[in-house]
């Protein structure tokens, strides 16, 4: 096949094709040929390629008798040569494929009872882990899991050892601060049912013209500004 040019294959430039060979090897082989230039990188790039390959063969096997038929006229490249873009415009330009992997949790409360209390199991005793079968009442035991359920969704695509890094770089983590005696179920009693919501943190209020209407402190010296020490506590 003639040298690609802009990609698309250099117009007035005859081939002639080998008169034992198979005209589905053809195409084929010039679908291959075509979408090995196609050397997009990243987690499309093997979608980009296979659907570049099924456009051109497709689309050089209806033309083949067009094609031949110019041949004899001596137009042969050119009757290719807008086979081939059609065919590429189609495989680049055309409908996308759905590349958002399906969810297999519509929550994280199903993924909770689908997977996580299933897969791990830690005995719960005093001076040990702690949890509380009402995690709905604290607020970043929720924001934990549920960040910690959508890595799962996302990792479990990541090849091999995607699943493994899950366990090591987000659950392990995670669980350590959500069980830890300092964790958000610090004041809670697993075994007694016993459930208290901690109390909130407070802030002093801002020196008044911290925020210039900036949206965001400037960066400043806080004992110029007096953070820390002036105004009331505000929740």
């Amino acid at each position: 096949m003639s040298e690609m040019t802009n990609g698309r294959i250099g117009a007035g430039q005859p081939i002639a094709p080998d008169a034992g060979a198979d005209l589905g090897d053809i195409t084929t082989a010039a679908a291959r040929a075509v979408a090995r230039t196609l050397s997009a990188a990243g987690p499309r790039a093997d979608i980009v390629r296979e659907a570049a390959e099924r456009a051109v063969q497709a689309h050089l096997q209806k033309a083949a008798k067009a094609a031949l038929d110019a041949a004899l006229e001596g137009d042969f490249g050119d009757a290719l040569d807008e086979q081939v873009g059609l065919a590429l415009d189609e495989a680049l330009n055309g409908s996308e494929p759905d590349t958002e992997p399906e969810m297999v949790y519509d929550n994280f409360v199903d993924w909770m009872n689908g997977f996580m209390l299933g897969h791990y199991r830690r005995h719960i005793e005093r001076g040990g882990m702690k949890w509380c079968a009402n995690i709905w009442e604290h607020a970043e035991a929720v924001s934990r899991i549920e960040a910690t359920w959508l890595a799962w969704e996302h990792m479990r695509h990541q090849g091999p050892t995607g699943p493994a890094v899950w366990w090591r770089d987000y659950f392990d983590p995670m669980m350590h601060e959500l069980t830890s005696q300092t964790g958000p179920f610090h004041a809670c009693n697993y075994s007694s049912n016993e459930h208290t919501v901690p109390e909130r943190w407070t802030i002093l209020k801002p020196p008044e013209g911290l925020y210039n209407g900036q949206g965001h402190p400037p960066a400043s010296d806080p004992a110029a500004t007096g953070t820390g020490t002036a105004g009331s506590p505000t929740r």
